[in-house]
């Protein structure tokens, strides 16, 4: 958005709320995310996949299903 060489810690901030990050963009690793500006990370719509290793392999065991993490209430109080 700013180019290369205008890249500030500022113009990451803001093009983290300007953008929607997809499963797809993440290559299926991570559902899709919205980021808001009153919380660093995303907290709405969060899912997962559970995974495990057996026989020294990566093994999903939910599948191509993505499972909803119920929301968690806010911990901070103003």
């Amino acid at each position: 958005m700013v180019g290369k060489d205008n890249i500030t810690g500022e113009a990451i901030y803001n093009a983290m709320f300007g953008t929607t990050f997809t499963e797809e963009g993440f290559m299926g690793l991570a559902s899709s995310m919205t980021f808001t500006k009153d919380c660093p990370f995303s907290t709405k719509d969060l899912k997962v996949k559970a995974t495990t290793v057996r026989n020294g392999k990566h093994i999903s065991v939910t599948g191509k299903e993505w499972i909803p993490v119920p929301e968690v209430p806010k911990w901070v109080t103003e």
